[in-house]
Parts: C-alpha cells; structure tokens; sequence
C-alpha cells in the first residue's frame, strides 16, 4: 500500500513538473492592446500606424504620417447640396479629385491631436493618435469662417473690376476666391453678398463663368476669299469689349485662335493690347477645303493656369457658353485651261493621255478645269511625241519625250516647266511601244511634274 502511494506522488510530481515546463516555453505576447485591437472611443478619432524600421532614420516619421493618414481617413466627407462639388456632381471626375483633395488637406490641416502612445520592437514602430471630434469640429467650423471672410472678399474684388473690363485680373480673383474654399469644396458655405444670401462656392463659379460670357468679339474682316495659287499673308484684326455698360475695352486677354475647320499656319501674339485690340496673320493654307473656319475665343488655359495648382479649375469654365466669333475662309483653287500636243509616232492620239492623266491627279487636289481660255486663271501646255528606237529580237522600241509648262496668261510669267526625256517603251509593234512609253511616262510625273504644279497652283 505504501508503495502504491508512492508511486501516485512521484507520478504526481512529474505531471506538476510538466505543467510548469509547459507555463514557460508559451510566449507573452508583449504588444499593448491597441496595437492588437484599434480602440473604439465615442467623441474620438483615432490613429494609429506603423512604419517598419528598415526604412532608416525616417521610420519615426513615417509611422506619424501613417497615423495622421489614418485619423484621418475616420473623419466622413459628406457633400452638401448647394455645395461646389454638389454642383459639379453629375461629372464623376471633379467628385474623385474634390473628394481626394478634400481628404489630403483634412489630413495636412489637423490639428489639437494628442499622442497617446507608442511601441516598438526589433522590427516594427507604433504610435498612437487621438482627437477629440469636438476639438475638430470647431477648428473647421473657424476655418470655414476664415475661407468665407476671404472668398467673398475676393469674388467682391473680381466682380468690381470685371465691370470695367478688367476680365482677366477679375478671373484671377475668382480662381484665388475658389483656392480658398477649395479644402471645403463639399461645404454648402453661405454668405451674404449684394443684399441677399449665396452659396459662396456656386456664386465664385458663376461669376467667372459670366465675366468670359459677357464680351464681344469683332473681327476684321470677318470673311476671307483665298485663292491657293497665290501668296497668302492675310491680316485679321480683332477687338474684345465687355458686353454691358459703356463696352469698355478688355485689355491683356489671352486668345485662341485656331482653325475648327481646315488648316494653315497663323502668327501673332493673340493677347488684346490696353485698347482691347490684337492682330494675327494668315500665312498658309495647309488644307484645301472650300469652306474653313477659323475661330476666336478667349484661352481660358493661359488666363487660368498662371499656377500649376490651378490647372484644375479651367475644367469649370463652360466651353459652351464662352464668347467667340468666327472667320469664315472661302478657298477657291486656280481655274486651268489645257492646252495639249500629244502625238505617238507622228499621229495624234485620240485621247490625249499624259494631259488627262495630269488633269485626274490635280482633280483630285481641288484643281479646277475649264474650255474657255478667257475664264482661266492659268495656262497648262502638255506636249509629247514618240519616236522609233529600233528592233531586236522582234522587240520593237520607241522613246517619249516630253514637256508641261504652265503659264499665268495675263502676264506670260512661265509658273514652272518641266521636260521629260528619252522615256522608253518595248513592246511587238512601233505603235504599241509608243504606247509603253506614255504609260512608263506616269511615273515620272508622279515624281517630277506633279509637285511643280501643285506648287504654282496650290502654294504647296
């Protein structure tokens, strides 16, 4: 019996031993709680976020943003009705921007957070942020104050000076009245202005969307006719007034001017000098349409984007509804008379073919043909004749030679010629080599005679 007992309090022992062998090798996770678990605290934002020390010397840093990024990430953005992004809803890209930049300067404009904590271990650096929603509430609620008192100051400046014609300095004011309220683009921030009660954000955007409505544009002369044979070097004179009292003169305004049908090369500084005025000349003519387009209007890029951070607000002007006016261009191309010899082994062809070859390539170009001399605006001389080269093996050859001159019959002036040599035709027959010799001939006008006279009929 004894011995049974003892065996029970040695098997006892051994067991109890065990047990604690167990106890110690079950590690203690050593992270506080709120690296385990994000605490949930009502009336409080929360951030917490880690940086891996491997980044250097900047880990500590890193960790404070990332717990910045993430107190902030807690914090709603809700938009407003009557609020700017409300108005731009319908256009999904000014929500995604609004709602990223609105997002980024909550995060770079918190302030009164608290460090509540940090940890680290070999590998790994925590910190732990709170803030009072009260706290932040009114931080934003005096901010929003401030963005209202300068907004309105500066859409009172540009509505001032926009009455004047001063359009240019006024849109600079509205795009800085709009920076202001930028961190608050889903705010429906109101403000008395005028006698009466705005939303500040939609009132900024329509007083600049207004002051590119409200000009008149007169150009000179606001119809061109164009020959493409001739020298082009047309001035366009253009004048900007502000469309209500007096039309005082817009001065340093932008312009775009470019063609929306068409095509040619325009110089000049399109900007209106202090009587609302500026010059652009027409020097080429890179399409040949009948009807083309030139139009005017102001550039809202250059008059916006004075600052890289404004490029966003050019999207808000409505290009629908900006002034402009437009030049209308008439093109005619050269009227041309023709004047063929074409002969294939001393007879004449009954159709002459390097002529009306000639004829389809510069149809094609807007050429224009006519049979009365006396209604042409140029002279194309086309002679050709073939000749025999001799025979060999039962192969017959003969040589075309060639020359296409053009002419201005009014004053004679030889526009450009071209002589075409020694082109040769094998074939069964003289005549039939002849032939040879006049298809091989298109070649050559391809590359030699066409350019010429598209160059004194078309400038080109």
């Amino acid at each position: 019996m004894k011995f049974i007992i003892l065996i029970g309090l040695t098997l006892g022992l051994i067991a109890c031993g065990s047990s604690r062998k167990i106890e110690k090798e079950t590690p203690v996770d050593p992270r506080p709680e709120w690296v385990k678990e994000r605490p949930i605290i009502p009336g409080e934002y929360t951030g917490i976020g880690m940086s891996n020390k491997s980044y250097g010397a900047d880990f500590r840093e890193s960790a404070r943003k990332n717990s910045l990024a993430d107190l902030s990430s807690q914090i709603e953005v809700q938009i407003s009705v009557n609020s700017l992004l409300y108005t731009l809803s319908s256009d999904t890209k000014y929500q995604q921007d609004f709602r990223s930049l609105n997002k980024t300067t909550t995060n770079l404009q918190l302030e009164g957070y608290e460090l509540v904590d940090t940890w680290e271990n070999d590998t790994e650096y925590w910190m732990y942020y709170r803030l009072p929603i009260s706290v932040y509430q009114e931080q934003r609620r005096k901010k929003i104050q401030a963005a209202r008192e300068q907004g309105l100051d500066l859409l009172k400046k540009g509505d001032e000076i926009s009455r004047s014609g001063a359009v240019p300095a006024a849109v600079g004011y509205y795009i800085k009245a709009l920076e202001q309220l930028k961190p608050f683009a889903n705010e429906a921030i109101q403000a008395d202005y005028e006698g009466k009660t705005i939303y500040l954000g939609n009132e900024i955007l329509k007083s600049l969307n207004e002051s590119l409505r409200n000009l008149t544009f007169t150009v000179t002369p606001a119809e061109v006719s164009l020959m493409t044979a001739q020298k082009i070097d047309q001035e366009i004179s253009i004048e900007v007034r502000l469309n209500s009292g007096g039309f005082p003169p817009v001065s340093g305004l932008p312009l775009s001017v470019g063609f929306t049908k068409g095509g040619g090369n325009l110089t000049g500084t399109p900007i209106t000098d202090p009587e609302g005025k500026c010059k652009i000349r027409l020097t080429e003519l890179k399409s040949f349409e009948s009807a083309q387009e030139i139009m005017v209007r102001p550039d809202v890029e250059k008059l916006i984007v004075t600052q890289p951070a404004y490029k966003q607000w050019q999207n808000l002007v409505d290009s629908r509804q900006l002034s402009s006016r437009s030049i209308l261009l008439k093109v005619v191309t050269p009227m041309v008379f023709v004047k063929t010899s074409e002969t294939n082994l001393e007879q004449p062809l009954t159709v002459p073919r390097m002529s009306r070859f000639i004829q389809q390539e510069l149809g094609k170009q807007g050429v224009r043909f006519t049979e009365d001399l006396s209604a042409a605006d140029y002279v194309l001389s086309v002679t050709a004749q073939t000749k025999t080269l001799g025979e060999f093996n039962g192969m017959y050859s003969a040589a075309l030679n060639a020359e296409i001159r053009l002419t201005d019959p009014r004053t004679q002036q030889d526009m450009g010629t071209v002589i075409i040599p020694e082109v040769r035709g094998v074939q069964l027959t003289y005549p039939r080599a002849g032939e040879d010799a006049y298809f091989k001939a298109e070649s050559e006008i391809r590359r030699r005679v066409l350019p010429v006279l598209a160059k004194g009929l078309l400038g080109k």
